[in-house]
């Protein structure tokens, strides 16, 4: 056996943890993350605070409206009534009639106009709704297996985390005080690098064949003469 072999295995174990590692961190921010859920309920609110402002203008319609057919119906009661009588007065009441029922009118557009869009908002608003509710039982059902997700993956790594410590307690210090040297100046890249096609796996320099039959069977370490890596020959 050589001296990187341990290495090697180790290097597998802290393979497989920085894999973990990552996947918890990702599975935590999909956790987190309520973006989906908060842009669905602020689309909401704001389709509401537009029915309520629509609304509102509706019912300020409708009440002009009716404050104009009480003014008809009052000058329609003095016209008809008997209470005037001077030609000149009948005709300034006739023309007050008029222009009030031309506003009647006009309004009565308005409001048709009004309840189309009150409708319209109501529609929107109640799709919004269902959508906002859709989203937020997604989130909820999936949090819950991501909250399964993240408890395995923790119990997984706390295994892992077990087998590398007792690996690590079997090798000499100076061999992993090495080891852990080189994994820290290349944290996203293996420390122990295979020896393939006669070559570092890693950079793709020439191994010597002495370097090889080393990295294979020797009692010491061999190193990348290019990047540095632990040499490692199954």
């Amino acid at each position: 056996m050589s001296a990187a072999e341990p290495l090697y295995r180790l290097q597998q174990l802290d393979t497989e943890l920085d894999q973990l590692r990552r996947r918890v961190d990702q599975v935590s921010a999909r956790m987190t993350d309520r973006s989906e859920v908060e842009q669905t309920r602020q689309e909401l609110l704001h389709l509401e605070e537009r029915l309520k402002m629509e609304t509102d203008k509706l019912q300020a319609y409708e009440a002009q409206a009716r404050a104009l057919d009480e003014k008809i119906n009052t000058e329609e009661k003095r016209l008809y009534g008997g209470q005037i009588r001077l030609p000149k007065a009948i005709l300034e009441v006739e023309q007050e009639l008029s222009m009030l029922r031309r506003q009647r009118s006009a309004l009565d557009d308005a409001i048709i106009d009004q309840m189309a869009r009150v409708e319209r908002l109501q529609d929107e608003v109640k799709h919004a709704r269902t959508r906002a509710e859709v989203v937020e039982a997604h989130f909820a059902g999936e949090s819950a297996l991501l909250r399964e997700e993240r408890q395995r993956l923790l119990d997984q790594a706390r295994v892992l985390i077990e087998q590398r410590k007792t690996l690590a307690r079997n090798l000499p210090a100076a061999l992993l005080q090495t080891y852990e040297s080189v994994r820290s100046r290349r944290p996203d890249t293996p420390a122990v690098a295979l020896i393939k096609a006669g070559a570092c796996s890693q950079c793709g320099e020439a191994v010597s064949s002495a370097d090889a039959q080393r990295a294979h069977t020797g009692d010491r370490l061999v190193f990348c003469a290019n990047c540095g890596r632990i040499l490692y020959l199954p």
